[in-house]
């Protein structure tokens, strides 16, 4: 009973935790396991164009890509070779992040992006499946029932195509 009095000061707190440790962990696991990082030119155009005012796109903002990529010890990918190519409009979502050290910036993108993951599963979860299979099943029972009554050949490649697509015939063999 204790626990549910107190749980606007806990639980805050038990989050806030959490997510502090898992800053922490990326930060370390950065520095440890050198990859291909997509988030630094996106920081870095960030970055150039609160501090100088430069384009996202320009040559000053990929040079200091490139440099930073050299520090860093990361590899640039293999498509945009640490350029800024995304649309414009994306440099607002690393404004936040681009007042911040790179490796104090990474590691809570990184977070976030687990935590992202995170919640996505656990919202779109077995409920989230089990209404979509509902939705699979209706809709094929409905199709085949149409089929049955007037059975064109071009409905009836596009309803088994979608049965198929739905797993219906795994269903149907495993009962």
């Amino acid at each position: 009973m204790l626990l549910k009095k107190t749980a606007q000061y806990w639980v805050p707190l038990l989050v806030a935790a959490l997510a502090a440790g898992l800053i922490v962990l990326n930060m370390q696991l950065s520095e440890q396991f050198l990859y291909q990082d997509e988030f630094l030119p996106r920081w870095s155009a960030a970055r150039g164009w609160m501090q100088d005012g430069t384009s996202p796109y320009s040559d000053d903002a990929y040079s200091e890509a490139k440099a930073l990529y050299n520090e860093t010890g990361f590899s640039p990918p293999a498509f945009s070779q640490g350029r800024f190519i995304d649309l414009v409009w994306y440099v607002f979502l690393y404004i936040p992040l681009s007042f911040l050290p790179y490796t104090v910036a990474r590691a809570i993108w990184m977070t976030l992006t687990a935590a992202a993951i995170f919640f996505s599963i656990w919202i779109g979860g077995p409920g989230a499946l089990r209404a979509r299979r509902a939705v699979q099943n209706g809709f094929c029972a409905q199709v085949s029932a149409h089929i049955r009554s007037s059975s064109p050949l071009r409905e009836y490649a596009a309803a088994v195509s979608f049965c198929v697509a739905c797993g219906l015939p795994q269903r149907l063999s495993t009962g």
